[in-house]
C-alpha cells in the first residue's frame, strides 16, 4: 500500500516536471520574445505594433524569427542565456534527484 502511494507521488511529481518543461517555460520564453521589456505601459495597439516589427541591429545582436507578418519574435542574447541557464539548473536538479552519486558531489 505504501509502495503504491510512493509510486503515485512519483508519477505526479514527474507530471509536474513535464508540465513545467513542456508548457510553462516555453510559454515564458515566448512571452519574453513577443513583448517588449517596457510592457507595463504598453497599450494593446503598442503590443501589436511591436509584435509586427523587426528589431534592428542598433539594439545589439538580435535574431528576428518571423512566424507570420503580424508576429515577429525577437530573441536577444540575454534572454537566450537566461532561459538556457534556467533549463540547465532544472536539468541538473532532476539528475541529482534521480542519481544519488550526483547529489553527494
Amino acid at each position: 500500500m505504501e509502495r503504491d502511494r510512493r509510486r503515485v507521488r512519483q508519477l505526479l511529481s514527474a507530471s509536474w516536471v513535464v508540465g513545467v518543461f513542456c508548457f510553462f517555460l516555453p510559454l515564458f520564453i515566448f512571452a519574453c520574445m513577443a513583448v517588449d521589456d517596457g510592457w507595463e505601459g504598453m497599450t494593446a495597439a503598442d503590443v501589436k505594433a511591436y509584435a509586427s516589427s523587426s528589431a534592428t541591429q542598433s539594439y545589439g545582436t538580435v535574431w528576428n524569427l518571423e512566424l507570420s507578418p503580424s508576429l515577429i519574435l525577437k530573441l536577444f542574447p540575454d534572454v537566450l542565456i537566461y532561459w538556457s541557464f534556467a533549463y540547465l539548473v532544472a536539468a541538473v536538479a532532476l539528475v541529482a534527484r534521480r542519481w544519488r552519486r550526483v547529489r553527494q558531489r
